[in-house]
Parts: structure tokens; C-alpha cells; sequence
């Protein structure tokens, strides 16, 4: 079935300080959306133009979503830039839009987007590629600081850039402080869990044009945050966040968002919930039941064999409470409830009783599975779906009641692997996939997904005693925080001292 994996899984590993002492092959399309401000693209295009990776790699697209002044190019400026224009009486409107339709004919190797006020160092894109040469998995995120003000003219700006003076065009700027911060709790997105989507902020960031597809460019539900969105799923899907900070750049101007916060977040947090699964407190925020998140929490797999109605009740009460956070399968021989039976003596009773009473929920699939045959692991992954979900249950209905799936999903996410299976001591089975293992195994066209996966993310098969003593262990744990917490607190005589109890509470919750 399966073995403990004794090695640490890395699957983002990737090397450490690639040198631009490659040869350039892949061509690159830079995807400048833009609405006015025609003055800060000139100074864009301006930076573009001393490019050291080769002209004749590189073309430019600025994407003019419906300027009241139609958009020019300036004199100074890559070779191969053109403008596409967009109006709303006759195209989708909002970037998301513009920008799938703007991609949708390019035959570039690589993407490369970039806002419309971001001066970029002549190595920028160099730095970028040197990833897409590595490796098709990478997404590049590059560096970027505000700045306040600036008063060079694009042909100044050229001279400073040539002259070297790229680091000393602003001596005063900020950093992206929710960029850093994000790319630092997942020790430089080495270690990104479900969290590392939310260093894809956009601004500048680039990755293969098959990688674009895959992921089917923007989600048009969005007006705003669609990076956020793509970061998710470009997470799930199993690719790889690469941050590089010497892809430095200057945004010309400091970030709105902050001035705006309470209208932002008013607008994008109720598309974000439906879409992202990760973003688990803003779910919360949605009081009644029924099927309402476009994309589930979790896929659970049921095999309904040899079990009662009343059981399998008792399996999936507490997901179907939590609403349409969970989308079922269920296998079973369900074709044999069609033959002729008598309701008085009916041998497929209980089998029939899950069909009937759940037939027509809109989360519950039914799929036919041979009644007197255990599916092979490997039929059982390719059930599993690649999409926004981020993790899949496997649950043989008949198992030790014993067994909680929070546990499993407790310790997949802690062990960074890309399984956990359990076994109870009849045979019966229960696993959660890691979503990004299961995408990237299958992009691989393995033969074996199982086989795949645990050389690239790992597998680990515990038993049930030993998951329910760490899921003990982690509400002992919990207990000891709530009694140090209450204890520490009757100390707290100043601001300092409750910041040090908040610092050691979080130390106790990550030990």
C-alpha cells in the first residue's frame, strides 16, 4: 500500500542563486495593462528599452482598458510594442477580461505582466528568465519599493539606468511590507502550506505561456484581487512561487489600498470567499447553510459498501452542516439497485436508503464501483479532481469509528507530505490528498500517480491509535495555552508586557 517516508519532503525545492550565465532561447511577450497615466507608461516603456536580455526575445503589449485619452507609444520604447485597444460597447470590460482576450493569440514561451507604473533595472527581465530556462513549473515574482515622487523624463531616466544608477534613483522609498512579510513566514516559498498564494500580488510577475493556459488565465468574476485568485489556484495546481529579489524595481507612486481599505475589502471579500478556499475566516462570515461557496473546502470520496444509513449519516453530518463547503462522491454498486426487489425483503436496503434519501443534493455525485472488489489506490486518485480544492478525503464508510478526518487533514498539512492513509485492522481505508501533489503528479504523466507522489511530495500510512494520541496531544496542547494565557494575563502591566504573552502564546501554538 504504502511506506513511512523517512526523508523530509521538499517539493518546492529549487536551486539557490542561478546566475544570468545562461544562453537566452525562450521568447517573451510583456503584458502591460494600462487605463491613462500615459506619463508614468512612457517612463515603463522607457526602462523596457534597455532590456540586456535580447530585443529579439522580447515583444510588449499594452493592453488600453478604455482610456479617456487613447494610449501612444512614446519615442522611447521596446522594438516590437504595440498597443491593443478595448472599449466595453463591444468587449468585456476590467482587466480581467481585457488581459484574457489580450493573451488569448500570443505564442510567446513566457508571460511577462507588469503594471503601468513600474520602472523596472535592466537585468529585470533577465531575472526572471533565468527561472523559465531552469524549469516550465516556476511563477517569478519580481521585487519591488515605492516611492512618493520622481522628476526625470524618460531620456533622463535612460541615462541614469545606463549609468548604472538604477539602486540610487530614490533615496527615499517603502517597501511592499505585505509581500515580504508573506514570502518570509514561508521561508522564501520554500514552505507555502495554504498561504504562500497570497505573495502573488501582481505588479511584476511572469511564468510559461502553457502555465497561463493550464491555469486559464484570470478568473473574470474578479474586477480586483484577481491575482490573489490566480495565486490559489496557481498553488493548487502544483506550481511553483520562485520570489527573486534582485528583479528590483520602482513603483511610481505609493499603494492606494491602504487609504481604501475598508471600500476594498468591502468589495473583494465575498468573491474571494466563494473562490478561495484557503481564506477560511472570511467563510465565517456567511450565517446560513446550504450549498453557497462556488469552490468546496474539501472533496470527500465515500466508498459505501457494507454500511448502514444510520452510519453513513453519522459520517458526513458534520460536512453536510458546514453548508456546500464539502462535495461528495459516493461509490457503490448503485446499478444493482435498478433490478426487481421487493421493498419487504430487499437485500440492497441500506445501499438503496444512502441513494434515495441524498439523490438530487447538488454537492453528492454517484459514481458505480464493483461491488465485490476494494479499488486499487491508484483508481482512487484518478477520482480525485485537480482544481481550487485543496484537499481530497478517501473514506472507506466502514472504518473504526474512531477515526476523524480532522486528523488526517491535521497532520497532512503539518507533515508537508502529499498523503496520509490509515488502515484499521479489518482493512479498511482512509486518506487525505494534498491537492498540489495530485496537479503535479499529473502533469508529470506518470504511470503511477501514487508511485509519483511519493517520490516528489511523500507518503505516510500511520495508524489510526497513533493519529488519535498527536490530535490528543495538539487539545492538551491547546489546554495548556488557554491555562498559561489566563494565568500570564493577570501579570500584564503594560503594552509591552502584553505584546511579550501574545509573542509566546503564538511560540506555544507553532511548537
Amino acid at each position: 500500500m504504502g511506506r513511512y517516508s523517512m526523508r523530509k519532503a521538499a517539493p518546492y525545492f529549487r536551486p539557490t542563486n542561478l546566475s544570468l550565465d545562461y544562453t537566452p532561447r525562450l521568447s517573451v511577450t510583456v503584458v502591460i495593462p494600462a487605463r491613462g497615466n500615459q506619463e508614468k507608461l512612457d517612463l515603463v516603456l522607457a526602462s523596457l528599452s534597455l532590456q540586456r536580455y535580447p530585443s529579439k526575445l522580447i515583444s510588449v503589449v499594452v493592453v488600453d482598458d478604455e482610456s479617456q485619452t487613447p494610449l501612444r507609444l512614446p519615442n522611447i520604447r521596446p522594438a516590437k510594442t504595440k498597443i491593443v485597444r478595448y472599449s466595453k460597447k463591444s468587449e468585456p470590460w476590467g482587466k480581467t477580461a481585457i488581459i484574457n482576450r489580450a493573451t488569448s493569440s500570443l505564442k510567446s514561451d513566457v508571460l511577462w505582466f507588469l503594471d503601468s507604473d513600474i520602472v523596472v533595472d535592466r537585468d529585470h527581465l533577465a531575472h526572471h528568465m533565468k527561472w523559465h530556462h531552469e524549469a516550465s513549473e516556476y511563477i517569478v515574482l519580481g521585487w519591488k519599493r515605492f516611492v512618493r515622487q520622481w522628476d526625470y523624463t524618460p531620456s533622463q531616466l535612460v541615462t541614469e539606468i545606463q549609468s548604472g544608477r538604477f539602486d540610487s534613483l530614490h533615496s527615499e522609498s517603502q517597501p511592499h511590507e505585505y509581500f515580504e512579510s508573506r514570502v518570509k513566514a514561508t521561508k522564501d516559498l520554500l514552505e507555502p502550506g495554504l498561504e504562500g498564494f497570497r505573495a502573488l500580488v501582481g505588479a511584476t510577475f511572469s511564468m510559461r505561456l502553457s502555465t497561463w493556459n493550464e491555469l486559464g488565465g484570470y478568473n473574470e468574476s474578479f474586477r480586483t484581487a484577481e491575482d490573489t485568485e490566480l495565486g490559489w489556484r496557481a498553488l493548487m495546481y502544483g506550481f511553483t512561487l520562485v520570489p527573486e529579489p534582485q528583479a528590483k524595481s520602482w513603483h511610481l507612486g505609493l499603494t492606494t489600498f491602504n487609504s481604501n481599505s475598508d471600500a476594498m475589502f468591502a468589495h473583494n471579500n465575498p468573491n474571494l470567499a466563494h473562490w478561495i478556499p484557503g481564506l477560511r475566516h472570511l467563510r465565517k462570515n456567511r450565517e446560513f447553510a446550504g450549498p453557497i461557496w462556488t469552490v468546496p473546502d474539501q472533496h470527500l470520496i465515500i466508498e459505501c459498501s457494507n454500511i448502514s444509513l444510520e452510519r453513513f449519516r453519522e459520517r458526513i453530518s458534520d460536512f453536510i452542516k458546514k453548508g456546500g463547503q464539502t462535495r461528495f462522491t459516493l461509490l457503490g454498486d448503485w446499478s444493482s439497485l435498478d433490478l426487481r426487489y421487493s421493498p419487504t425483503n430487499d437485500p440492497y436496503s441500506q445501499l438503496r436508503g444512502i441513494r434515495d434519501w441524498y439523490l438530487g443534493d447538488p454537492r453528492i455525485e454517484f459514481i458505480e464501483t464493483p461491488q465485490d472488489r476494494s479499488l486499487a489506490i491508484e483508481e482512487i486518485l484518478h477520482l480525485a479532481a485537480v482544481d481550487s480544492t485543496p484537499i481530497t478525503y478517501y473514506l472507506e464508510a466502514a472504518i473504526d469509528q474512531s477515526l476523524k478526518l480532522s486528523m488526517l487533514r491535521v497532520e497532512l498539512l503539518k507533515s508537508k507530505l502529499g498523503l496520509i492513509g490509515t488502515v484499521d485492522d479489518r482493512g479498511y481505508r482512509a486518506f487525505a490528498l494534498f491537492t498540489p501533489a495530485l496537479a503535479r503528479a499529473t502533469r508529470r504523466n506518470a504511470s503511477s500517480l501514487y508511485k509519483t507522489i511519493d517520490e516528489v511530495w511523500g507518503v505516510r500510512w500511520e495508524s489510526i491509535e497513533k493519529l488519535s494520541k498527536n490530535d490528543e496531544g495538539k487539545l492538551n496542547q491547546f489546554r495548556s495555552l488557554l491555562a498559561y494565557s489566563f494565568i500570564r494575563l493577570s501579570k500584564v502591566r503594560s503594552g509591552k508586557d502584553l505584546k511579550a504573552l501574545v509573542k509566546r502564546a503564538f511560540a506555544l501554538v507553532k511548537s
